[in-house]
Formats: C-alpha cells, sequence, structure tokens
C-alpha cells in the first residue's frame, strides 16, 4: 500500500516537472499585432494584446489562440489556468461579455466559459478561468492541441460610449492528474 502510494507521488512529481507548452500560436484580427512570451520552464505563457478592443462602434473582437501541451507517458490530464487582464469603461446602459471556447483542434468544445461586466464600471479587471486539459489521442502522439476561441462583444444603447479591452492573457500548467492513458 505504501510502495503504491509513494510510486504514485513519484510520478505525480514527474508529471508536474514534463508537461509543458510546446507553443502558442494566435489568430484573429484581434491579435494580429499580439506579442507571445514562453518561460524558460514551458510551463506558462503571456499574450500581450495591442488591439483587443470593442468599442460601441465596434462593438465585436475575436482571437483563437492555439496551444499544443506535451504530455509524458503516465500523465493524462493537467489543471491549467488562464487570466485574462484589461480595462472596461462601460455607462449604465452597457454590459460587455467575454466569451470563450476551449477545444481541441477537431473542433470539439469541451468547456465555454462567459463573463459579463455591467455598467457602470470604469476600471481594470483580471478574470481567471481554470481548465482540466486531457491529453488526447492525435496519431498517439503525447500532444493536445488546444484551441481558446476568445471572443469581446459589447451591447447596449449605440450612442452610449464605452469601451472594453482584453490586454493580456498568461496561461499556467497547474497539477498533472495521474492516470491509465487509454486510446
Amino acid at each position: 500500500m505504501k510502495i503504491a502510494y509513494l510510486t504514485q507521488l513519484f510520478t505525480l512529481a514527474l508529471c508536474q516537472d514534463k508537461v509543458q507548452f510546446q507553443s502558442v500560436s494566435l489568430k484573429g484580427s484581434a491579435c494580429e499585432s499580439a506579442s507571445i512570451a514562453l518561460t524558460d520552464d514551458k510551463r506558462t505563457f503571456t499574450v500581450i494584446f495591442d488591439s483587443f478592443i470593442v468599442t460601441a462602434d465596434d462593438d465585436r473582437a475575436k482571437c483563437i489562440a492555439e496551444l499544443n501541451i506535451i504530455f509524458p507517458k503516465r500523465c493524462s490530464r493537467v489543471n491549467t489556468r488562464f487570466d485574462y487582464r484589461g480595462f472596461a469603461s462601460l455607462d449604465d446602459n452597457l454590459k460587455s461579455k467575454r466569451v470563450s471556447n476551449y477545444g481541441y483542434s477537431n473542433g470539439l468544445v469541451f468547456q465555454t466559459v462567459k463573463k459579463v461586466i455591467v455598467g457602470p464600471f470604469s476600471d481594470d479587471y483580471i478574470e481567471s478561468d481554470e481548465i482540466t486539459v486531457k491529453r488526447t489521442a492525435y496519431h498517439k502522439k503525447p500532444i493536445s492541441k488546444v484551441k481558446i476561441d476568445i471572443t469581446a462583444s459589447l451591447k447596449g444603447v449605440a450612442s452610449v460610449p464605452g469601451q472594453r479591452t482584453i490586454d493580456a492573457l498568461d496561461g499556467s500548467l497547474l497539477d498533472t492528474l495521474i492516470g491509465k492513458y487509454q486510446c
């Protein structure tokens, strides 16, 4: 019993060290001039957006982040956290919504997160999503190809000025869950 428990602890420690972001790429008009930084240990990344802005005149913006996550043999799932940082200035008659669809490259969406800011509001904000990503059997390679389809929108009276920006997206790998991977 103790040996099995110690083996699981050792495997967990091994998994936490080796699950990594292999790459991060972006597509979409809201992220054309964005920059990406991946840490040396490849466990966190930051995207800085220059033009992820919605206003009363341009009420929708979209960006798709594509992440390749590498899993070692004994690891089957990893908990992740994505923090969205920005600024919103909304009058009484405005609300802004961020929708993030988390899915795999085959189009299967496994979780949708919606966050709404209702006016009156004028301040910086941070919104966090915690998501569990499973290792997929993509040609039996130990990689999960994850897409985050991020859309921000602004609704309300067209004559009322307002804006919402997404200035940064921070992604991090938290803890890894052990389990026999089955194709």
